[in-house]
Formats: C-alpha cells, structure tokens, sequence
C-alpha cells in the first residue's frame, strides 16, 4: 500500500489543487514524515480526475511550456541580440533591421528548439522595445506605421 504513496498522494493533491497538502509533501518522503491521511482519499482523487478529466495533463503541458518560455526565451533573445550586434562588424553599409523580420527569426530558432509555433507568440514592439533596451547603440526609425531599428553611427535617408 505504501508502494509509491509519495507519487499518487502527489497526484492527488495537484488534481484537487489542495495547496496545504502540496506544501505538506513538498517536506520529502510522506512514509518518513508518518503523515496519516484518510482510506477515502484515495477514491476521492479518482473521482476528481474523472470530473476534471484532461485537466491534469493541461495544467503539466502548461508548466512544460512555462519551463520551456522561461529557459528558451532569454536563450533565443540573446542570440538575437548577438546576431545583430556582429552584423554591425561585418557590415560596410548602413543595416536596417525591420521589426517584423526580428520576430520571424526569432520565431523559427524557438522552434529549433523544440517550441511549439502555437505557444511562440512574439510581440513585435515588445520585441522592439527590449531590442532597444539591451542594445544601446541602435535607435527606432519611425515613418508612420513602418518602424526600422538602425545603428547610432548610420544615416537613414
């Protein structure tokens, strides 16, 4: 009975959203904390898996997807902000960089790494916004709608 108690009274509690239980067994090995819990437990989580049905899997997928935002995310900005910053040193002529071209790259190296385009939404001006943020020397150029990041040093016409 004690065979992987630790697991399914895991399970239970995340399937209930019991919060005093999760904290109670994130202290480690329930058989070694003596912790005493209810028989009709047990059938109680069954039964709330039965009403939540995929719930459980829904919220595991939404926390892989949030690992994944909060590991692969600043990966994939840095590598951004790498790319355009040695474009300068290769370059002889001014680069314009179009917002909506950052956000395409940007996309396709998350999905490199394994995130899904449906969950790789981008926001363009966010974008825009930390771009500026973390490169000081290029500057927004804004004609109307149209918006183009450019180094400092180069002269749009």
């Amino acid at each position: 009975m004690t065979v992987n108690i630790d697991r399914r009274l895991y399970e239970c509690a995340w399937t209930l959203n019991g919060g005093k239980l999760l904290a109670t067994l994130s202290g480690g090995d329930a058989v070694a904390q003596e912790l005493k819990y209810h028989k009709n437990v047990c059938p109680l989580c069954t039964t709330g898996r039965k009403l939540i049905g995929q719930d459980l899997m829904t919220r595991r997928t939404a926390i892989y997807w949030k690992v994944m935002e909060d590991e692969v995310y600043p990966l994939v900005f840095s590598e951004l902000v790498t790319c355009i910053v040695e474009s300068k040193s290769k370059a002889t002529d001014p680069i314009v960089f179009c917002p909506a071209d950052l956000v395409k790259m940007f996309k396709q190296r998350l999905e490199q790494f394994g995130v899904s385009p449906l969950m790789s939404t981008v926001h363009s001006t966010r974008l825009k916004y930390r771009l500026l943020a973390e490169i000081p020397e290029i500057e927004a150029h804004e004609s109307g709608r149209d918006t183009v990041l450019a180094f400092k040093s180069f002269e749009i016409l």
